[in-house]
Order: C-alpha cells, then structure tokens, then sequence
C-alpha cells in the first residue's frame, strides 16, 4: 500500500513540473511583412509637389530619393504632361534637377516602349546630335549625373532614335536617317536602305527625294 501512495505521489510531482508546450508559450501575434509604400501619392505627382520635393532632395545630397520620385513622375503608364515638366526641369542648366542623362533615360524609354510617343523620338535625337551643355556655375555640390558638365553628342544613337521617329511617319526624321545612310557620316554606308527611304517619300511627294533616289539609282 505504501509503495503504491508513493508511486501516486511521484506521477503528481512529475506532471506537476513538465514545461508547457509550445502552442501555450508561444503566445505573441507574428508580426507582418510591411513593405514601404511609394514616395509620393498620385495626388503629390499630379499637383506638381513631388517634383518640388525632388528637387529638394537634390539639394540635401539625397540624390537616391530624388531619383525614386522622378521614377514615379515619370513612371510609363502615368501622365505624360508632369513627366514633360519634369524633363524640361532636366534639361535646364541653371535648375537643381539639371540631369540631362536622365531625362533623356524617360525619352528614350517612351519612344521604344510600347505605346511610342513620336515626340519622345524626336526629342532623344535631337539632344543625341546636339549634347546638352551648362555654362553655368553649379550651386550645389552634386556629383556628375546632377548638375554635371551635360551630355556629350551622340550622333550614331541619335541615328537610332531618328529611325523610330521615321516608322512613327515623321518625315523629316525620314528623310535625316536616309541622309544617314547615304553618307555614311555616322553609321554605316547603305546607299541600298537610303534609296529605299527616299523612293517611299518620292511617293509621298516629295520632290527632294524623288532627285536624291534617283541619284542613288544612277549613280550606285
């Protein structure tokens, strides 16, 4: 009998001390996973006050927050008029957002995307056969890609951008990469391609390349 109380005790004693499971002790709520949200609301980009902050941005040396905020102004599917701005602001010497490398980034984005903007097309090339230079002093102490020295011509890419500008039915953009071609100046000579432009103007009308076909043909 009294082993038998004994034999009671101990199971008691036993159960009495076992830790508790896991399910009782783990009794904090899991955190969840936040990620961050945008830098400006559509609001702020429509309103014109993200650029603002952009800029400001700029000048405190946040040049990565800046350039989070272009990205969303200039982002493909929003409005094209605030990204326009915002561009014209790049392109500027004497603006604190003079970043012409960037600004023609979004412009030759627009003109090879999907939905592709002639006007896109047009400007990339231009600033690719002209460059964009500051002869003004910078104000703020940024590092080359803000308010830097510009950007340097590129006449073969602005080739490029003349020939998306072509098949958008611009045609001087046409009749500039057929000039291209024709030469040799910047991309390779093809007289075979230059023709080929200039015969589809001639029958659009053009006089000018009506002569120049012609003499391609002639000549060749």
């Amino acid at each position: 009998m009294k082993s038998l109380v004994w034999l009671l005790a101990l199971t008691v004693t036993a159960c009495a001390s076992s830790p508790q499971t896991s399910s009782q002790a783990d009794t904090k709520p899991a955190q969840a996973d936040t990620e961050p949200g945008p830098e400006c609301q559509a609001l702020d980009i429509l309103n014109g006050t993200c650029l603002v902050r952009a800029a400001y941005k700029v000048t405190e040396a946040d040049y990565a927050g800046a350039e989070a905020m272009l990205d969303e102004i200039c982002e493909p599917f929003f409005t094209k008029a605030v990204c326009s701005d915002a561009i014209e602001r790049m392109l500027s010497p004497s603006d604190v957002l003079f970043n012409p490398s960037r600004a023609l980034t979004y412009l030759d984005r627009d003109c090879r995307g999907f939905g592709r903007l002639l006007d896109a097309c047009l400007r990339a090339a231009g600033i690719q056969t002209n460059g964009v230079t500051s002869s003004y002093s910078l104000e703020y102490d940024a590092p080359l890609d803000w308010q830097g020295w510009g950007l340097l011509p590129d006449p073969a890419k602005a080739v490029g951008s003349f020939a998306r500008a072509c098949d958008l039915g611009d045609d001087e953009a046409c009749r500039q990469v057929a000039l291209e071609y024709a030469s040799g100046r910047h991309v390779r000579r093809d007289p075979e391609r230059a023709y080929e432009i200039y015969r589809q103007l001639c029958f659009e009308g053009s006089s000018y390349a009506c002569d120049e076909a012609y003499k391609l043909r002639v000549f060749e």
